[in-house]
């Protein structure tokens, strides 16, 4: 299947090698894969040793630097414009989700576009995780949370990878968010869209280099997002009606 696998990257020297082994594991199997990786703002070495890992792989990886932190939304939908293919998969840079598992949603959603007319979104499911409690209930609260307002279905909302046609994004006028509060919203313009939304599911693993950017403001991070939530809830009302 031809898919453009989007990855955002900030300061994530450090998780680079092992990303570009494991991506190139992953293209063994994918070998129609392309991948698009996205250094968003960082601070570190990210983009010169993203610029070495292009001139290896430069058949199917493609680089984009921005100058600065678009979000974790904004990234993803630079990542997803200038994808190469109609099938665009997201993900982010961290490695917490085993590439065989990501081989695994790929082959899944593959699997179900060829059961249905309709277009597909597939989500992540991380039905084993190894993050702190904490964590987990946050996340659980979240998503029942954007099921409750936006409606959406059943799914791990912020679970990756989440693959579907780019012009999901892209032939658009929805407001997109650049916060993470853009996995709610996918969701939910799909489910408007009549597109089928599937789950698969993965593993979700503890960071082995470097720290997540809103490691400590879980809670921070999700109370803005909630007011977003509020505001797009309104929005989507707004053009029902």
């Amino acid at each position: 299947m031809s898919v453009t696998l989007c990855i955002t990257a900030f300061n994530e020297q450090e998780n680079l090698p092992d990303l570009i082994d494991d991506l190139t594991w992953l293209h063994a199997r994918q070998s129609k894969m392309k991948v698009l990786l996205v250094d968003n703002g960082s601070t570190d070495n990210t983009w010169g040793m993203l610029q070495d890992l292009a001139n290896e792989h430069g058949n199917w990886l493609s680089i984009i630097q921005l100058d600065e932190n678009l979000g974790y939304g904004g990234g993803l939908r630079t990542a997803v414009t200038g994808a190469v293919t109609e099938t665009v998969a997201l993900l982010s840079a961290d490695r917490q989700y085993p590439i065989q598992d990501v081989l695994m949603s790929i082959e899944a959603f593959e699997s179900a576009s060829k059961v249905t007319d309709a277009q597909v979104l597939l989500v992540g499911d991380r039905h084993e995780r190894f993050d702190p409690m904490s964590a987990k209930f946050v996340s659980w609260f979240y998503s029942r949370t954007v099921r409750f307002v936006l409606g959406t279905k059943a799914v791990d909302v912020n679970g990756q990878p989440k693959i579907f046609h780019r012009d999901l994004v892209i032939d658009s006028e929805i407001p997109w968010s650049d916060s993470f509060f853009f996995d709610a919203q996918l969701i939910a313009v799909a489910q408007r869209r009549d597109i089928t939304v599937v789950s698969a599911p993965v593993t979700f693993v503890n960071r082995r280099y470097g720290k997540s950017s809103w490691s400590g403001q879980r809670l921070k991070v999700y109370r803005s997002t909630l007011i977003e939530m509020w505001k797009f809830r309104k929005y989507l009302d707004g053009v029902n009606q």
